[in-house]
């Protein structure tokens, strides 16, 4: 009995010193095999397409498009949606600290019922890495996001440090 197949493919090409288009595409699916009258089966695909351009100044600019069909079956649900978004990224390096934020705009679409919902997300950020062994990170993000039901408000507000104990 296996319950997940995941495949992923992706690649990554520079173009001259400065640009670089990224692509990749995943598959996911769980419960395979199982009998959906007691527990969910789950197919996704997520394309992901990104052109990036980097700056001597230490600024990345960056363009992202995703794609991402979902099928989710149980006993009690049957949902099929579509999501696409377009993503414009920032990054600005100074010696040990990056800052960064990024715009997301697309759409949510439920195939079964033809409702659609919008998307819209903000994100800032900041990375502080004073040496190769530790660093430190903040982030708030807010904005509508997709789910299996439909567009979601969140906002969020992250905190993270990082120690690196061992050398390998």
């Amino acid at each position: 009995y296996r319950d997940q197949d995941n495949s992923l493919i992706s690649t990554s090409l520079p173009i001259g010193r400065s640009l670089r288009v990224r692509g990749s595409f995943r598959a996911l699916r769980q419960g395979v095999g199982v009998d959906t009258s007691f527990a969910a089966s789950v197919r996704e695909q997520r394309w992901l397409s990104e052109i990036s351009y980097s700056l001597s100044t230490g600024t990345t600019l960056a363009l992202k498009g995703e794609q991402v069909s979902m099928t989710r079956r149980s006993r009690a649900e049957f949902l099929r949606y579509r999501e696409s978004t377009a993503t414009l990224l920032i990054r600005q390096s100074i010696q040990t600290v990056t800052m960064n934020g990024s715009l997301q705009h697309g759409g949510w679409h439920d195939r079964l019922e033809g409702s659609d919902d919008e998307l819209n997300n903000y994100r800032l950020g900041v990375i502080f890495t004073p040496d190769n062994r530790q660093s430190y990170s903040a982030s708030y993000q807010t904005g509508q996001t997709g789910s299996i039901y439909g567009a979601r408000r969140n906002q969020t507000v992250s905190l993270t440090a990082n120690q690196k104990l061992f050398r390998w």
